[in-house]
């Protein structure tokens, strides 16, 4: 038996996420067969993993995917990453942050699709997922002891779309730029 293990991961609360109509057609047969907690640790005893994780049999394939909420820490214990994911391993959002807990990076989906032909060909992971978020990146002034809103932007597909934000560290827009 083949064992696919998709993990999407794109560079990363409630998930305003949009699957098209074609995804929710072709995703609308595939059900999960089992389903595993996962929770992992450090030597140290700190957490290092906590989520879910579903299993998705077609044929002779077997997709391993992370659904739901799941975070990852660093070796101090506090979090790294703070994810949502569909119940079908696309990440729908995340959060990064700094080992001392400031905000670096989020983005969420707004638009989800794939250009599977149907469930099987999304389980074979010969697929692509094509995903539109909305990004937001961070810096922090340990001079002026603040964190703030950087650039934030929507992407497609991996690429800059529309307009593109630069913030100064009072919030003032420094520049835009269309993509």
């Amino acid at each position: 038996m083949k064992l696919l293990f998709v993990f999407i991961m794109i560079c990363p609360f409630v998930v305003f996420s949009q699957h098209s109509e074609h995804f929710k057609t072709i995703m609308k047969h595939l059900k999960p067969v089992d389903s595993v907690t996962i929770e992992t640790f450090y030597s140290n005893g700190n957490p290092k993993e906590k989520g879910q994780l579903l299993y998705y049999k077609m044929d002779d394939y077997m997709l391993e995917s992370y659904s739901g909420h799941v975070i990852k820490y660093h070796s101090n214990g506090t979090v790294d990453y703070d994810m949502h994911y569909d119940r079908f391993g696309n990440l729908l959002s995340m959060k990064d942050y700094s080992r001392d807990q400031n905000l670096e990076y989020e983005f969420t989906t707004y638009f989800l699709d794939t250009s599977a032909k149907d469930a099987f060909d999304f389980v074979k992971n010969t697929s692509k997922i094509m995903y539109h978020v909305n990004e937001k990146y961070y810096k922090c002034s340990y001079k002026l002891q603040l964190c703030y809103l950087y650039k934030e932007g929507r992407m497609e597909d991996g690429k800059k779309v529309g307009t593109w934000f630069t913030y100064s560290d009072t919030g003032e827009i420094k520049s835009q730029k269309i993509y």
